[in-house]
């Protein structure tokens, strides 16, 4: 005699509506490995597993390939969210447009009571067929499964989505499923320890607290500059000065005025030591960090020609050039700018001192320096808090990012992360996996500006080759998913190199990456 189990369940699998039927009589279609996008929800209180598909794909039949299964939380727009790969079909041979083909799935869809999803599916080595549903009901849904039309793009994920397009599909299921736990991985902190080459202000139009001072940047030792202020004692325009006849928006080779020292003069408030620099009107962050040449800026709209107002001058002394402004007048106004540039060409020193700054200057200045060629950004810092040094290369923090999300799979599956900006020269990587992320500063250790940001309860040791800027590794490999027994179950991950020039940690030098907090799901 059955047991009462078995009768429930046999009659459970009898009330259940499957398959849920679209339609497959096409008026459109996409591009050899484009998606189509829709929604469904599990209206069942014992929720769905969709085991089977059938898709409508283009062309006389006969054809081989794949499609991968895609869901996302909510629903499926905007297409641009993240989405996480659920099962993979595989197309033995596709029947004819207009028919169904069989889709073996990898893994079966699982809802739980009320969830609904967002369902990409992308092909490979094949074109959907689907319908324009401009005039076709939005839902279509048995007692158990509903689903919602989409949309469909010829780039997954990406480019002009055409809407609403009606997935051709036939999803056969079964009664009893469960909401999809989603993986994620957030990263917290940062990593240490980043020095930067470049350093800016970014002031709004007219006075700023520069005004009266002197900003001095003093070559340190390693190739980068130790930064002062300290108020300006005033300057003049020197007896030997020549006026370098600067254009509105143009920059001036002192060459062609007698200059021996390879000074380039930019009619906007700032100097290089060679040619290309932007001779915008408008000073720009971007611009600045990516001119060619070495500059110093003060950067802002002047216009030297201006009828009434003062002229650019420069002069040399040795090894030393002097740049003037000496009351050049805002672009479009009558307000004077005091500007003096001083740089000593042989040590790389330099100053910039203001006596005077136009109120009704038109346009933000950008005070700073940076070195020839593309420079990352360091942000803007208040100049006048000071001393502070420069380096002279950008060394990036180090950094750990995620190879993917920790989801379970029916098999074991290894959660990689990779570190990068690993500094020259490092000897070897320690990862740290831990259950909490404490997130711990250790200047006392000897790693001034470094964090702990995970308890140690695993580590990964490795040695790293010699010129090593990336290290993929294996934080943690998830068991194969058991009713999703690790759902929910969250843990910690940070990098630690050792060899660096950052401090003197154990005689060796360390560095510390950010931190990232992973937590286990289904997808």
């Amino acid at each position: 005699m059955r047991s009462l189990l078995a009768v429930f369940t046999t009659a459970v699998w009898l009330a259940a509506q499957s398959p849920l039927v679209t339609t497959f009589a096409h008026d459109n279609g996409g591009t050899v490995g484009g998606a189509v996008y829709f929604d469904l929800e599990s209206l069942s209180p014992a929720g769905v597993t969709i085991h089977g598909m059938d898709l409508n794909f283009g062309g006389p039949g006969g054809l081989t390939g794949s499609c991968d299964v895609y869901i996302k939380e909510s629903g499926w727009s905007p297409v641009s969210a993240e989405w996480s790969l659920v099962a993979t079909g595989a197309v033995a041979s596709t029947n004819s447009a207009g028919t169904p083909t069989p889709v073996v799935l990898s893994a079966p869809l699982l809802l739980g009571p009320g969830c609904k999803v967002g369902v990409a599916i992308v092909n490979q080595g094949l074109a959907h067929a689907y319908t324009t549903a401009t005039t076709l009901p939005t839902t279509y849904a048995t007692a158990e499964l509903e689903l919602t039309v989409g949309g469909g793009s010829n780039t997954p994920f990406a480019g002009t989505v055409f809407q609403p397009r009606l997935a051709n599909v036939q999803l056969s299921y079964s009664l009893g499923g469960r909401c999809p736990s989603y993986s994620s991985v957030t990263p917290f902190g940062h990593g240490c320890v980043a020095q930067y080459a470049s350093f800016y202000e970014d002031f709004g139009a007219g006075p700023h607290d520069l005004d009266g001072q002197l900003l001095t940047g003093t070559p340190n030792g390693a190739g980068g500059y130790v930064v002062t202020t300290q108020p300006g004692a005033g300057f003049a325009v020197g007896a030997g000065a020549v006026d370098v006849n600067a254009p509105d928006d143009g920059v001036v080779d002192t060459a062609t005025i007698g200059g021996t020292l390879g000074v380039f003069v930019g009619s906007n408030c700032w100097i290089a030591t060679g040619s290309g620099n932007s001779a915008a009107f408008a000073p720009s962050m971007v611009e600045l960090l990516a001119n060619p040449a070495r500059g110093f800026y003060s950067w802002t709209d002047l216009d030297p020609t201006a009828v009434g107002g003062g002229k650019v001058y420069y002069e040399e002394f040795g090894a030393l050039a002097v740049v003037t402004y000496d009351g050049c007048y805002g672009w479009g106004t009558a307000d004077p700018n005091y500007v003096q540039f001083t740089l000593d060409t042989a040590s790389g020193a330099f100053t910039i001192e203001w006596a005077g700054i136009g109120a009704g200057n038109p346009e933000h200045m950008i005070v700073g320096y940076s070195p020839s060629g593309p420079s990352s950004d360091p942000g803007a810092r208040d100049l006048s808090a000071v001393p502070f040094h420069s380096a002279v290369d950008d060394v990036d923090a180090l950094l750990l990012t995620a190879a993917g999300n920790p989801a379970q799979r029916a098999s074991a599956a290894s959660f990689d992360v990779t570190t990068s900006s690993i500094p020259a020269g490092a000897l070897s990587h320690l990862g740290l996996i831990g259950l909490a992320g404490p997130t711990l500063p250790l200047d006392t250790a000897g790693l001034p500006g470094c964090f702990l940001s995970v308890s140690i309860d695993a580590v990964a040791f490795s040695l790293l080759a010699p010129t090593a800027t990336t290290f993929t590794w294996t934080a943690l490999t998830i068991p194969p998913n058991v009713a999703g027994s690790l759902n929910g179950y969250q843990f910690y991950v940070q990098s630690v190199v050792f060899g660096s020039n950052a401090n003197t940690f154990l005689g060796l030098g360390a560095v510390t990456s950010n931190g990232l907090q992973a937590t286990i799901g289904d997808v």
